[in-house]
């Protein structure tokens, strides 16, 4: 008999990949009255049946910058309650869950610079997501290492699909726009993976056990990203500025605030190195990523 899977954020960016995988017998959880239980895990602890065999965590909260005290709250709230809940309505249920695969993120390292970062780095990671996350990873790791049950906890940079959200999503807007300048020639190499590699290794997850960074082993240049998307876009290649002027701009978007289109923090973003180790995952996991350069699509207008 195949083992029952629970899964939360099925109506989420990567959730959605991994749902469309058409795992069975798939059980799901989440705020939306399309999922099996509906059920706002950040609030409420959820009822569950018995006899599920398997956890994927995917539900969170990412890609906003907390403007407020509440917006803080929310994070912890959405990920670490979330998780908390998650794992309260599981033992009410009696269910005797095997294993649970958590999707966090290398925000728990807090490094906007570094190469061949590996999962012996420090966690360092100062922001509100980061800091709930990683509460989170530490919150469910006691509770499997007294429990018996199989961990794996799968640490993503960027990743890609269709109509990606947070940075790349915005480079394709701004290229679409015409209205994205490339710095310093987009030299700085950046971490990446595709959700669908995501979605192979998590359907596939029971019993596998560990904390593990996952990438797409190539780490694109921003200018191989600014190439490709200006290309299947059909726009002309984007103007370059040089990065002392961007510094610049980056020092007037720190004073001015929201309004200006960019700050110190993207501009990091955008011109240094971040390449993350996942040497552990294909000695440990036989993770085997595509480029996302050859299957990143970009739908033009």
């Amino acid at each position: 008999m195949a083992p029952r899977i629970l899964m939360t954020g099925a109506s989420g960016f990567l959730g959605r990949v991994i749902q469309s995988r058409k795992l069975e017998p798939l059980l799901t959880v989440g705020r939306s009255e399309t999922n099996s239980i509906q059920c706002d895990l950040s609030k409420d602890i959820p009822v569950l049946p018995n006899g599920l065999d398997h956890v994927i965590h995917c539900a969170g909260k990412a890609h906003s910058m907390p403007g407020s005290i509440e917006d803080v709250e929310e994070f912890f709230r959405v990920n670490l309650d979330g998780a908390k809940n998650l794992v309260e309505g599981l033992e009410r249920s009696a269910s005797m869950v095997k294993s649970f695969t958590f999707i966090s993120t290398v925000a728990v390292y807090g490094r906007q610079e570094g190469y061949n970062l590996n999962e012996s780095t420090p966690l360092n990671g100062s922001s509100p997501y980061a800091k709930s996350k990683l509460e989170a990873e530490r919150f469910l790791r006691g509770w499997s290492s007294s429990g018996g049950i199989q961990m794996l906890i799968l640490r993503l940079p960027l990743i890609v699909a269709s109509n990606p959200p947070g940075n790349l999503g915005a480079m394709i807007r701004g290229i679409r726009s015409g209205r994205y300048l490339s710095i310093n020639r987009g030299k700085a190499r950046k971490s990446m993976v595709l959700a669908s590699d995501i979605a192979s290794l998590v359907i596939n997850s029971n019993r596998r056990v560990g904390i593990y960074n996952l990438t797409d082993r190539y780490h694109p240049r921003v200018s191989e990203l600014e190439g490709l998307i200006s290309q299947q876009l059909k726009k002309s290649p984007p103007c370059n500025i040089p990065l002392s002027f961007a510094k610049l701009f980056g020092v007037c978007g720190d004073v001015l605030g929201d309004w200006f289109p960019v700050n110190t923090q993207k501009i990091n973003t955008l011109t240094k190195n971040l390449v993350f180790n996942d040497d552990k995952a294909v000695k440990a996991l036989g993770w085997k990523p595509k480029r996302v350069i050859d299957h990143l699509n970009v739908k033009s207008d």
